[in-house]
């Protein structure tokens, strides 16, 4: 069995590996191409995406999405320079960001939270209450508590990736 020592490192370096993929791909040049060209009506075959969510949907929300790809940035790079403070300013700003209500049954099915699938509610509460976590976990110095914190950031953003953009493969250069 792994000492709880053990365990961190192996947990850290996880959370570094995916991380750096996400911050390499959020910084990658083609990053905003495949994005544009995966929205457009003709995608080149280059580009596969697969997403249940329309494309007035993701219009409407592509904004959101951007501010969350850049707090992410900013938040992965004080992240990787141990930076508590500039984790708890991220952290609150994520956490900040006015959420989506989830639709009752009796409001106009035309309103983009009504058009949201359900999963997207736990996604967008995951995420809030992940940077909730992490700013208190920054602001304590506890560097446990700020790894299960980001961890549990990652892996919402990813979750959510998953389901609502599907894998995306850019053919080489």
């Amino acid at each position: 069995m792994r000492s709880s020592k053990g365990r961190h490192v192996a947990v850290g370096m996880l959370a570094v590996a995916i991380g750096g993929a996400v911050w390499l791909w959020g910084r990658s040049a083609g990053r905003h191409e495949a994005r544009d060209l995966h929205e457009a009506s003709e995608a080149p075959s280059s580009v596969v995406a697969q997403s249940v969510l329309d494309p007035t949907v993701r219009a409407l929300l592509k904004g959101r999405m951007r501010r969350h790809s850049d707090g992410a940035d900013r938040l992965w790079r004080a992240f990787l320079e141990v930076n508590y403070t500039a984790m708890a300013i991220e952290a609150e700003e994520i956490a900040a960001e006015p959420r989506l209500r989830e639709p009752t049954d009796s409001e106009d099915p035309s309103l983009l939270n009504s058009r949201l699938p359900p999963a997207f509610f736990v996604y967008q509460d995951d995420l809030s209450s992940g940077a909730l976590s992490l700013k208190k976990a920054a602001a304590s110095g506890d560097a446990d508590a700020v790894l299960a914190s980001f961890e549990r950031i990652m892996a919402s953003c990813f979750a959510c990736h998953v389901h609502y953009r599907g894998p995306t493969t850019v053919a080489p250069r």
